[in-house]
């Protein structure tokens, strides 16, 4: 990536949409559970379910000796603990690392043709909108997929420059990129699985009544 020493006098938050943001733990939180549920969404169900059967197997079956019963407790609870705190241990691998820097503050510059980046007084381009292929959105956060590996974590409430309730469609415009509306809020989580549900069913009737043509 090129980085841009900024001149004095040059308005390098210039853009569309001005997104300053703070790096802290909250943010990181946020990106880590975010992450989690979307590459590898099946993994806590996976591992609190054979944890809690192998933390079951010796009660089932008495027969299995001591070591076989210390083990299935001691990995059974492990991966339990694993399961139910896997976010606490992808961020505290995140604060250990020394490329991610803690409390950082950062830009996000959504320009006419590219993204930008601004820390420390340098100006970085992140990418051109080419190269977002998906948005995602909840109540609080926009998540920009941008370059294959780079989640970008935006609070709503951060924008500096722009109105954020038209940045989804000025990024899908933009871009072309995929876009999925993911809620956490429990009723909007049951209002959008209840909009799938029709939508599927309505989907099924068509391919029905084309296959029956």
């Amino acid at each position: 990536m090129e980085n841009v020493k900024l001149q004095e006098n040059s308005d390098f938050r210039k853009g569309k949409y001005v997104v300053p943001v703070k790096r802290d733990e909250k943010l990181l939180k946020t990106f880590v559970k975010f992450s989690n549920q979307t590459r590898h969404p099946r993994t806590t169900v996976y591992l609190v379910t054979v944890g809690a059967m192998l933390i079951a197997l010796p009660i089932a079956n008495k027969e299995i000796a001591l070591a076989g019963v210390i083990i299935c407790y001691v990995m059974g609870a492990l991966m339990v603990l694993m399961g139910v705190f896997r976010h606490h241990i992808g961020v505290y691998m995140l604060k250990s690392n020394p490329q991610t820097k803690l409390d950082e503050e950062l830009t996000y510059i959504f320009g006419n043709t590219d993204v930008k980046t601004e820390r420390n007084g340098e100006l970085e381009k992140l990418g051109s909108y080419a190269s977002i292929y998906r948005l995602w959105e909840d109540e609080k956060f926009f998540y920009i997929g941008i370059n294959e590996d780079d989640l970008v974590v935006l609070p709503k409430t951060n924008f500096e420059v722009g109105d954020v309730s038209t940045f989804r469609e000025y990024i899908l415009e933009k871009s072309g990129a995929t876009f999925t509306w993911q809620p956490k809020r429990l009723d909007n989580v049951i209002k959008h699985n209840i909009a799938q549900f029709k939508w599927r069913m309505q989907k099924q009737k068509e391919e029905m009544k084309s296959e029956e043509k």
